[in-house]
């Protein structure tokens, strides 16, 4: 069983992940959801921030094997989501670059 303090910051969460990643391919959900998750974990210490993030895990909000930071840094071949950039659906491939 999750201790309440812990399920309450999942529901937080949760929250904030669904406002955040509605309609967005998976590469960008996870991306944010990590972030996020990590950035909740903050609120706990030793064992907790584990049963935290195990718990995240589970909810499919966390997973430790996705490189923090991968989601900035676009290619010539693919955009910031991991995607072509004719093919993100968030638009990549309409940005003009110089």
């Amino acid at each position: 069983m999750t201790p309440p303090h812990i399920a309450a910051a999942l529901s937080d969460l949760e929250r904030e992940i669904d406002a955040d990643t509605r309609g967005a391919p998976y590469e960008l959900y996870i991306a944010r959801a990590n972030a996020a998750s990590l950035q909740h974990a903050q609120r706990f210490e030793g064992d907790q921030r584990d049963t935290f993030l195990a718990a995240a895990r589970n909810r499919g909000f966390y997973d430790p094997d996705v490189q923090a930071g991968w989601l900035l840094e676009a290619t010539d071949d693919l955009c910031m989501h991991g995607l072509d950039y004719n093919c993100c659906p968030c638009g990549c491939g309409d940005v003009e670059f110089d």
